[in-house]
């Protein structure tokens, strides 16, 4: 299954209106303030979730009366452990969902863009692999060999970020930038893998033990 969510970070409409048109879902979830950009994308959820903090009543009593057969609204208390995108997460992953796309993950919010970055690693964690997109960034969790193409690369630039601990024994082939057998660990050094870019048609990243952030970015 192929899922879309939606939440309240910063989405340029004009760009997102192309993004969807580009894929096709089986199922959509809008988060709170997200429902307002799937509204202006003239997308219907299956699923709306949320404390409902930064969606007005008005938009939300439209979908209400769709009915519930098409759109499940799942409204949650305010005072909760887990984010609205990530109690979001959760309802797609345990309905199956194997790719997930995610709108609206950053934002102005850096604790929550954080937030939803250690969501990837849950996703991933559960066998799912989910992408955040926003105009700027494509932003992934790999924690194996994994190939790359430059005909399917986000733009110009590509970076690594360890997430939590070091990644040990790092390899990067294809790339401006190579490292052979490398261990990124803060702990004893601060290298991060930062703008670097493919140096020809596929780059390869290999590991044998940790997890990275790929950030692939299209602007200068």
């Amino acid at each position: 299954m192929r899922a879309l969510l939606i939440a309240g970070g910063n989405i340029d409409i004009m760009w997102a209106g192309e993004f969807v048109k580009m894929h096709k879902y089986d199922r959509i979830i809008a988060v709170d303030g997200g429902l307002s950009a799937a509204n202006l994308l003239g997308l219907c959820p299956d699923m709306i979730v949320g404390d409902f903090d930064t969606v007005s009543e008005e938009l939300l009593s439209i979908y209400t009366g769709i009915g519930d057969d098409k759109c499940e609204i799942v409204r949650l208390n305010p005072e909760k452990d887990d984010t609205d995108t990530q109690c979001a997460m959760n309802r797609i992953l345990d309905a199956g969902a194997k790719e997930i796309h995610i709108l609206g993950g950053t934002g102005s919010r850096i604790d929550h863009t954080m937030s939803n970055i250690y969501m990837l690693k849950m996703a991933y964690e559960r066998g799912a692999h989910a992408v955040m997109y926003d105009k700027i960034n494509k932003i992934s969790v790999i924690a194996e060999k994994t190939v790359l193409y430059r005909d399917e690369a986000y733009g110009k630039y590509i970076s690594f970020m360890q997430l939590e601990g070091p990644v040990r024994d790092v390899t990067l082939e294809g790339f401006k930038y190579n490292v052979e057998h490398f261990e990124f660990d803060t702990s004893r050094e601060y290298r991060m893998a930062v703008s670097n870019e493919f140096a020809g048609e596929k780059a390869v990243v290999d590991m044998a033990e940790g997890m990275f952030i790929v950030m692939e970015i299209s602007g200068d």
